[in-house]
């Protein structure tokens, strides 16, 4: 599929638009796009009302689900991933510098990051996201990611904490 550039303000309005189109329409406009504009798409991408991706420069795998209202920063995602409603994927967890109390917030200058997660993850409802997660993962729903997740963990609570393995 031909690939189109945009610059970011309208890449991002394009992308907020798309999120609003209902249905099964909706999920091919969104497929479409996606592919047409990230850096990496694989198939099977499905991208439900609401939901959108911020930029420009995300990598998705094969047979991918991002549920409704899910917010997408920068970040990589495996083969497989799915995420549920209401979910963000910040890029890291430092995008204002505190402590530089001579700049403003909306001009500081943070550290972002790309947030990889592995394949085959579940990410809960109403999740946030700020760092990795590996493969084989599950995080619950409400959970706040800091810290990278190890393989088959299952974390859960603000901030995220280990509560099980998918190997157990």
């Amino acid at each position: 599929m031909a690939k189109f550039k945009t610059s970011l303000f309208h890449y991002k309005d394009i992308a907020i638009s798309v999120s609003t189109f209902n249905g099964l329409l909706g999920v091919y406009v969104r497929r479409y796009f996606y592919s047409s504009t990230l850096k990496k798409c694989g198939d099977g991408l499905t991208v439900f009302f609401g939901a959108y991706i911020c930029y420009e420069d995300v990598a998705i795998g094969n047979d991918c689900t991002i549920e409704e209202y899910s917010l997408l920063s920068r970040c990589e995602l495996g083969n497989d991933v799915v995420i549920a409603a209401g979910v963000s994927v910040m890029s890291g967890a430092h995008h204002h510098n505190i402590r530089d109390l001579d700049t403003l917030f909306r001009k500081s200058q943070g550290l972002l990051k790309t947030v990889r997660i592995g394949d085959n993850t579940w990410i809960g409802t109403k999740s946030v996201i700020m760092n990795d997660i590996a493969a084989n993962s599950i995080v619950g729903a409400g959970a706040v990611v800091t810290r990278p997740v190890n393989e088959f963990d299952i974390v859960a609570g603000v901030p995220a904490k280990v509560i099980g393995s998918r190997k157990a």
